[in-house]
């Protein structure tokens, strides 16, 4: 919803998300019927009818249902290379530290970025 809500407490005994950008005890305004299956604009961002909405406490995106098959190869890519930082981060922390310090300095290279500190000092790099 690009608004506040109300009726809170029934709100959360739903089965399903809701979002909000606030809660108000005030009632709604009632300015006419609506209309189903046209696009909105919500959030600064429009979505038509169609458009798949994922959410989780930080945020909702829309995804375009024609790039609904690329973005979901393109997100199970993104989690199986996250587990596996994440299982080197349980089991090696500092092949982890070291992996990760190359690819930001491979990533930061040529820019005028100093990508040590107290970090460099202490693993003496």
């Amino acid at each position: 919803m690009d608004g506040c809500l109300r009726d809170l407490d029934g709100i959360e005994t739903l089965d399903m998300p809701v979002y909000a950008k606030g809660i108000t005890p005030q009632g709604p305004f009632k300015f006419g019927p609506g209309e189903v299956n046209v696009p909105i604009a919500c959030g600064g961002q429009v979505v038509f009818p169609g458009d798949i909405l994922v959410g989780d406490k930080d945020g909702i995106v829309v995804i375009r249902r024609q790039d609904a098959e690329e973005v979901a190869k393109a997100a199970i890519a993104k989690k199986e290379s996250e587990d596996k930082t994440f299982a080197l981060m349980g089991s090696d922390l500092e092949a982890y530290a070291q992996k990760h310090l190359k690819t930001t300095e491979k990533r930061m290279d040529g820019k005028n970025v100093l990508i040590c500190g107290s970090y460099c000092e202490k693993y003496q790099y």
